[in-house]
């Protein structure tokens, strides 16, 4: 069963600073007991290494990235993911979970959600991922009646951030790519599955700040980028999510209130999803 004694929680960090803390503070307020570490892709934003040693005391270790980038989209990441993964594996653990610094949680990572996360995995060998976001509206999510789960295609086998099965990938002799999308292509090809469990516990804060080959994305809605976040659940809201019938998909607008805005609401509103986190 997925656990504190088998399960690493990795954030991958890059000039974040205030979703950084967001991420940090709801790992810790959500996910008590798990051990922790952060690799950061050398950031020189003052706030972002400011959160990082705040923190410090929730880390068993803090990495630091300083390989050349060389001009890749996203800098050192999956560099960073290999790193970690064979990290994760000398050490023993079974399971990375793999958390992106735009991300956070809204709900906590209790008994019974790795009770339903587990089932997945023991039901179904083939899967090396729960990816355990939200879901954006206007994605065709396939409903997965017997798993009670969730799936994007059958070629989306995998993410940069979810729980990742270690010993899985190992048994297939894995090195992780450059590239989602051709980690993803090939670990289909390998007959590998990701998928959204019923009960989703994270989600990507909105409007955060974008880096692109290691600059920031400028963008012409002016917006308090990366100080936005997610107001934590409340029992009563988990109780209505976790009695929804499975052919109700966990999005994020249905389910999740955003904080910490004011007119930015307006663009919230009227934004398409895809656009609300980048």
């Amino acid at each position: 069963m997925i656990d504190p004694s088998n399960t690493l929680l990795c954030i991958f960090s890059y000039n974040m600073g205030p979703a950084l803390r967001t991420c940090l503070q709801s790992i810790r307020d959500m996910c008590a007991g798990f051990s922790v570490v952060v690799i950061d892709d050398d950031s020189r934003d003052a706030e972002t290494l400011k959160v990082i040693s705040e923190y410090e005391d929730m880390f068993v270790e803090v990495f630091r990235s300083t390989d050349h980038k060389q001009g890749r989209r996203h800098g050192n990441l999956y560099v960073n993911i290999q790193r970690m993964y064979e990290y994760a594996h000398t050490a023993g653990w079974t399971y990375l979970f793999m958390i992106q610094d735009d991300m956070q949680f809204v709900r906590p990572f209790s008994n019974d959600i790795r009770k339903q996360y587990s089932r997945l995995f023991e039901d179904n060998p083939s899967l090396i991922q729960i990816d355990p976001r939200f879901l954006r509206r206007g994605g065709n999510y396939e409903v997965l009646p017997e798993q009670r789960a969730y799936r994007y295609n059958a070629t989306t086998s995998y993410a940069d951030a979810g729980i990742t099965n270690i010993e899985r990938l190992k048994a297939l002799k894995w090195s992780f790519q450059e590239g989602e999308r051709n980690n993803a292509r090939a670990l289909t090809a390998l007959g590998c599955q990701r998928v959204f469990p019923f009960s989703t516990i994270m989600a990507q804060v909105p409007f955060p700040t974008v880096f692109r080959r290691g600059k920031r994305k400028r963008s012409l809605i002016l917006l308090h980028r990366g100080h936005y976040r997610f107001q934590y659940m409340t029992e009563a809201e988990i109780a209505v999510m976790d009695s929804r019938p499975a052919e109700e998909r966990p999005y994020f607008r249905t389910f999740l209130k955003p904080a910490n805005m004011r007119l930015s609401r307006i663009v919230y509103a009227l934004r398409k999803d895809s656009k609300i986190h980048n």
